[in-house]
């Protein structure tokens, strides 16, 4: 695909890669979602609580085999916390996966803007990949973020070059229904 079409296919779709766009009344100390470490299983995992839910969802799965930590229950914890802060401004939810070509590894982040990437100070890292992830990205990336975060076609994942860095865009996101409904707004 071209370099255009990505962008009007970005522009569509709510943005580069997971974008989500939780829109909703909220206080900072609404504890009614939350966002957590679930570090009881065998592979912690991001889980979203929400009062209005039965049980909590699954966002990110940070499995050893695909992410970069020296300590993976601390880096989830960090993560979670992360999610929540943004959660907690009411800040759109621009996720990024983000190979820069200069450096070998492909980050994972929220970001401020649509074409941001996760080298900018404004983005907030919520993981590195292993660099032999980055040769099956297509098969592994939905090993590690849930289909509640986002919606991941791998036949139709594209990438394309952009002021030295590779972006992947998922040209099917998870509509803001999905999000009000896992929120408990709807």
């Amino acid at each position: 695909m071209k370099f255009q079409q990505l962008c009007l296919l970005g522009l569509t779709g709510g943005a580069i890669a997971l974008t989500t766009t939780p829109t909703f009344s909220q206080s900072s100390s609404d504890s009614s979602v939350n966002f957590r470490c679930n570090s009881n299983q065998e592979i912690p995992t991001i889980v979203i609580y929400n009062k209005a839910k039965p049980k909590p969802e699954p966002l990110i799965y940070w499995n050893s085999k695909y992410i970069v930590s020296k300590d993976i229950v601390k880096d989830c914890e960090s993560a979670a916390q992360t999610l929540q802060n943004h959660y907690n401004a009411r800040k759109e939810f621009l996720a990024a996966v983000d190979g820069d070509s200069f450096a070998p590894q492909t980050r994972v982040c929220l970001t401020e803007q649509p074409d941001d990437s996760c080298a900018f100070n404004s983005s907030k890292l919520l993981f590195i990949l292993k660099p032999e992830v980055q040769e099956s990205l297509d098969k592994d990336l939905p090993e590690i973020i849930h289909p509640n975060l986002a919606q991941l076609e791998p036949k139709k994942l594209a990438t394309a070059q952009f002021r030295a860095v590779r972006r992947i865009y998922y040209p099917k996101i998870q509509p803001r229904t999905f999000w009000q409904k896992l929120l408990g707004i709807v």
